[in-house]
């Protein structure tokens, strides 16, 4: 079906058509007209079909749209009416006023043509030019305005422009300011350089009002600042602001997102300085690093005197803290304690397995106590799991003190001098023979003074130097739970398993379970206290830790008593067998381990503590024994010798007896 339409009337809302069609209108004087002249006209229509027959009564949805072109072209106003009553072919609407508002905000400044389509139908043709009301010829008087009659009041804001304006003619111009010597001035003249706010100028501005009087746009459009004909600053539509060149402020400079968070950002939001929600401040980046480039920086101090200089607050427990994740690496507590705590692990042999590796330089460590160096102040401790292992502590005045070679060796000394002493005293009173009449005082012998004398300071300075030596050679001690001093000796057969605790010989240099015609017979150790002939990190698979001297675990079976000599049991299987010290012989002095300084009765192996080394005061107490059983059996071959002479003597005696005289005895001959 064609529909047709004519217009009815088409009747501007309180006159708007025609003040809008004048030619000063334009859409910001629009709006700011009073509101009760709204941006809106009313539009009756009647519609037929193509035989003139009007349409059913309904409601139906029209488009309005408004061409600046009779056809063709683009809409510049578009409006929506839905479900608009008809009657007999007759409806009404306001246009500006529709389902979705969209005021005429037009200049009417030239022809318009309105097309309208219903219910999403084509367009209707033709268009329809909108008229101007016969009072609406009034606008025309606009273009000659008579003197005095445009004031401040009577222009919006901002509505008149440069571009509007051809030229000025300044004697119509009333209250303006004059210009003297290149400086605008007001009337009534005052030092006052400022003028009423209707256009900005470049001396200031009085009577603004910052709700409608500002620098800026009132459309969505950029604005611009330049100098020397460069953009120096936008402000763009939506807020940004950007400027070109360098910023200085004097002052502060605040940056407030909300009432907890600001920040600047370099660039881009992976990198700046933040501030979220409370009083921490964040320096940040993703992917590059943060320099710090000359001067120092401190961290709780306004001086620092240091690249950094951490100075913490009374009362902040860990002053630095360095840590990976959820781990502390490094802490630095308020006693100044410094700990590393580290994952790393690996061989032995590489510098990379060790939490601290330090580097450089011709020395290495120095550590210094503030307190004198004894027994109770360590240099270095050493821990597992399962507490101290091990220290190197320092040694003090009462450790001499306390030293039992020292009291001996000051005891000994003490009485060489008493005895050179008394020698002296003695070589002072000795006299020579001489004669005289009377009393004679000889003196003392010159020579015997002399070697008094030099014995005594010979003693004097042996002294010396044996305190001397102990004074001056205070040091420190390694303690530690271990008890032996051990070597690494190479496995005589590579393939052989030795434990702990077996009794193996040494045979050049190399050691195995076989203790027969061995050169020396040792123990493997456990854990030594100290460890020497470290051997190569490639070869050391091959090669056992020895004890030479000290407490070791040994392997004996059998019983044992505290005292007994631990020796080879013989069956080559690294176990030994404890031997009472007057049963000892001397081939069994020679194949001696060491002594038990523990007791077992358990016939089966264990591990005795053995003191490895045989003194050689056990060796002299033997060699004293047998001189003692010689020394009895030459005593003893004596007497035997000379009762065998004695009657030899009186067997001879008695052959020969009878060729002597009566009353003569053997000896008279």
């Amino acid at each position: 079906m064609r529909w047709k339409h004519s217009i009815l009337s088409i009747v501007p809302a309180a006159g708007l058509l025609a003040l809008a069609a004048g030619p000063f209108a334009s859409p910001a004087a629009a709006a700011d007209k009073p509101a009760g002249i709204p941006p809106s006209m009313l539009y009756e229509g009647y519609l037929t079909d193509s035989n003139g027959t009007p349409l059913p009564d309904g409601k139906y949805g029209f488009r309005f749209s408004l061409f600046a072109q009779a056809t063709g072209g683009a809409p510049v106003w578009t409006e929506e009416h839905l479900r608009i009553p008809l009657a007999g072919g007759r409806f009404s609407v306001f246009l500006g006023k529709g389902t979705s508002p969209r005021p005429l905000d037009l200049p009417f400044d030239r022809p318009y043509y309105l097309a309208i389509s219903i219910d999403g139908g084509p367009e209707l043709v033709p268009r329809l030019e909108l008229a101007t009301s016969a009072y609406s010829f009034r606008a025309r008087a606009a273009d000659e305005v008579a003197d005095g009659s445009i004031t401040g009041p009577k222009l919006a804001p901002l509505s008149v422009t440069d571009d509007k304006i051809a030229s000025v003619s300044w004697d119509k111009i009333t209250g303006a300011p004059s210009i003297e010597d290149d400086v605008l001035m007001v009337t009534p003249s005052t030092n006052d350089k400022s003028v009423p706010a209707h256009t900005w100028h470049i001396t200031g501005n009085l009577r603004t009002d910052p709700e409608r009087n500002y620098l800026g746009t009132a459309d969505s459009t950029d604005l611009s600042f330049r100098t020397n004909a460069t953009e120096r600053m936008r402000i763009y539509a939506y807020g940004k602001i950007v400027m070109r060149g360098d910023l200085d402020v004097e002052g502060y400079v605040t940056s407030r997102k909300t009432t907890t968070e600001g920040g600047f950002l370099l660039c881009d939001p992976q990198h700046g300085l933040k501030r979220f929600g409370n009083d921490d401040v964040r320096l940040f980046t993703t992917g590059g690093n943060i320099l710090l480039e000359g001067g120092n920086v401190g961290i709780g101090t306004a001086a620092p005197t240091a690249s950094l200089h951490v100075n913490a607050a009374p009362g902040v427990s860990t002053p630095l803290r360095v840590a990976n994740g959820a781990s502390d690496r490094l802490t630095v507590d308020d006693a100044g304690r410094v700990r590393i705590s580290s994952s790393a692990s690996g061989s032995q042999d590489l510098l990379t397995s060790y939490p601290l590796a330090i580097s450089g330089g011709s020395q290495g460590i120095a550590i210094t106590v503030n307190e004198n160096a004894d027994s109770d102040n360590n240099f270095v401790s050493f821990l597992d799991p399962r507490g101290f292992r091990g220290r190197i502590e320092g040694q003090s005045a009462a450790d001499v003190f306390s030293d039992p070679e020292y009291d001996l060796l000051t005891a000994i000394d003490a009485i060489e001098i008493a005895v050179a002493g008394i020698e002296l005293a003695g070589a002072a009173s000795s006299a020579n023979a001489c004669a005289g009449l009377g009393v004679v005082a000889c003196p003392p012998i010159p020579s015997l003074i002399a070697a008094a004398t030099a014995s005594l300071a010979a003693q004097v300075a042996r002294t010396a130097i044996t305190q001397g030596f102990f004074w001056d050679n205070l040091g420190v001690a390694y303690e530690s739970g271990s008890a032996d001093y051990a070597e690494w000796l190479e496995r005589a057969s590579p393939a052989e398993r030795l434990e702990p605790g077996d009794i193996v010989g040494v045979v050049g240099g190399k050691v195995s379970k076989s203790t027969a015609g061995a050169h020396k017979l040792l123990v493997v150790s456990r854990a030594p206290i100290v460890l020497g002939n470290m051997p190569r990190p490639d070869e050391e698979k091959n090669f056992e830790k020895i004890s030479f001297l000290g407490q070791v675990p040994v392997k004996v079976a059998g019983t044992v008593r505290t005292g007994d000599y631990i020796i080879p049991s013989g069956l080559e299987d690294g176990t030994g067998i404890a031997v009472s010290p007057e049963l000892m012989t001397a081939d069994e002095f020679m194949k001696a381990v060491g002594r038990a300084w523990t007791a077992s009765d358990s016939p089966l192996v264990k591990y005795v503590t053995v003191a490895v080394g045989l003194d050689s005061g056990d060796v002299a107490r033997v060699v004293q024994r047998q001189q003692i059983e010689i020394e009895a059996l030459r005593r003893e071959i004596r007497s035997i010798a000379a009762g065998i002479g004695d009657r030899k003597a009186e067997n001879a005696y008695g052959a020969s007896g009878a060729n002597t005289p009566a009353g003569a005895s053997p000896a008279s001959r």
